[in-house]
């Protein structure tokens, strides 16, 4: 959401963001890692997370712990999500990082 008349939106994929090499002094990704599927692409969202952010540049990236087992067939889950704005439930995937694999 827009605070202001002068917002400045760029709508993109994680895995390859719209932007050139070292443009930001900062990069944060919320919940959104997790989402990807693919080992690859987890890695080609990280992988542009770096290539965008300036030489002495800082990311932040945050994503859900897996506070149940950690094994390899838990970490890939659907997990339910209830939408409030129609107050149906769907099924969203998932994958459980581990703290020293993150």
């Amino acid at each position: 959401m827009c605070l202001s008349k002068n917002c400045n939106v760029t709508f993109g994929d994680q895995r390859k963001i719209p932007f050139p090499d070292n443009s930001f002094n900062n990069v944060l990704s919320i919940a959104v890692l997790h989402h990807l599927v693919l080992p690859n692409d987890r890695e080609n969202a990280i992988s542009e997370i770096i290539r965008v952010l300036k030489k002495d540049g800082t990311a932040m990236i945050q994503v859900w712990k897996n506070t149940l087992s950690t094994s390899d067939s838990d970490k890939n889950r659907l997990v339910s999500w209830q939408n409030r704005r129609d107050n149906k439930t769907y099924q969203r995937y998932y994958y459980f990082y581990d703290f020293d694999e993150f």
